[in-house]
């Protein structure tokens, strides 16, 4: 991207300038005409929005939005405020209890918390068509978040990342600053928790990571 942004409006603005993005557009709005796609037109790009460049601390990668109607608000794993959580949530939730020995599982599945602390629920594709899953994969959107990437690794602040799963490992390509901790283990899914999500330690480590360094820690509960 070269010269640094304050926000992610200009970062979007000049992916603009290459045709990818423009096209990438123009598919998504041509499915939104005959169809129904997730989420709303305005709530696309919600996850930069809600937290700028300059104020990341933790970046947790989603595959995609839900494709369930009434779901996906636009910040990956998080759904409407009165949604109840799907499972991959509550899979979450279970690790973070578990984390803070709590007996009580978070039931607020809308994750705007977070992201308001400096926690970017960024996923790697930004819409999808209702019950279609993976329906806009290989249209734009994952090169743009690549893009997004890409500058992240760029800033100078501490950064810890969160990589759930075998397509959020294959960002580690983008990620090579030192001044960045990058997590790794399976997604939180029920066929996979089992199998290293539970008790990976992320929700704490990332805490320990960003005190370590003088920044403020998230609450995550």
């Amino acid at each position: 991207m070269g010269a640094f942004i304050n926000n992610w409006k200009t970062f979007i603005l000049e992916e603009q300038k290459k045709e990818y993005l423009n096209e990438t557009f123009d598919k998504v709005q041509r499915d939104r005409e005959k169809c129904e796609v997730y989420p709303p037109i305005e709530e696309t790009f919600k996850a930069l929005f809600y937290t700028q460049p300059f104020d990341i601390k933790v970046v947790i990668l989603g595959p995609e939005p839900y494709c369930e109607p009434g779901y996906a608000n636009g910040l990956a794993f998080s759904v409407k405020d009165g949604v109840m959580p799907p499972s991959d949530l509550r899979i979450i939730f279970k690790e973070l209890a578990q984390e803070y020995e709590m007996t009580n599982l978070r039931t607020n599945g809308n994750l705007t918390d977070w992201t308001t602390q400096g926690v970017l629920l960024l996923n790697m594709i930004l819409t999808v068509r209702k019950d279609q899953p993976y329906s806009h994969q290989n249209i734009g959107w994952e090169r743009f978040t690549n893009e997004v990437l890409r500058y992240i690794n760029t800033l100078d602040q501490p950064i810890v990342f969160m990589l759930w799963g075998s397509k959020a490992q294959d960002k580690m390509a983008f990620l090579n600053n030192p001044k960045h901790k990058v997590m790794m283990t399976v997604e939180p899914n029920p066929m996979m928790a089992d199998k290293g999500f539970y008790g990976c330690g992320h929700f704490k480590r990332a805490n320990e990571f960003l005190e370590k360094n003088g920044i403020k820690a998230i609450k995550w509960i």
